[in-house]
């Protein structure tokens, strides 16, 4: 075995250890200072969450290799037109989403849980964790403009 060979998942295999590592050290504090109901608070958050963004990475990854092969060939309006629509698309959904959990945050959040949600911290944090994700829908078109 290469180090090439080796090295072509290594940056994979670091971000997501060290994303695994966060969430333990995380969940653990949050179990510390906020119990199991915080725990399970931060679970649906988390889930909501990624409700929002794999959507959002499948339409970037099916942009990229439109705009990649057209880069290629040198045909730069064609490349530019499919990153508008890729932006154009990704911001109609970012905010669509975002509007479903800022009117009705206890749907996502009601998904994952069976307890009253009057008792529940999941909707007041599913709608201000996703005040604060406005920025995603810009994220995606830029990390493939790189």
């Amino acid at each position: 075995m290469r180090f090439a060979d080796i090295a072509l998942g290594l940056s994979t295999f670091v971000m997501q250890s060290s994303e695994s590592v966060i969430s333990v050290c995380f969940n653990s504090s949050l179990l510390k200072y906020g119990g199991d109901l915080a725990v399970g608070a931060m679970t649906i958050l988390t889930s909501t969450m990624q409700f929002a963004m794999l959507p959002l990475q499948g339409i970037g990854q099916g942009a990229q290799p439109i705009m990649s092969y057209n880069y290629g060939a040198r045909n730069i309006d064609r490349m530019k037109k499919t990153f508008k629509l890729h932006l154009v698309i990704s911001l109609i959904y970012s905010t669509l989403f975002w509007l479903f959990v800022q009117l009705f945050p206890e749907q996502p959040a009601g998904i994952f849980q069976r307890r009253s949600r009057r008792s529940s911290p999941s909707p007041p944090a599913v709608r201000s964790a996703d005040l604060l994700r406005c920025d995603v829908p810009l994220r995606n078109p830029a990390r493939l403009a790189r």
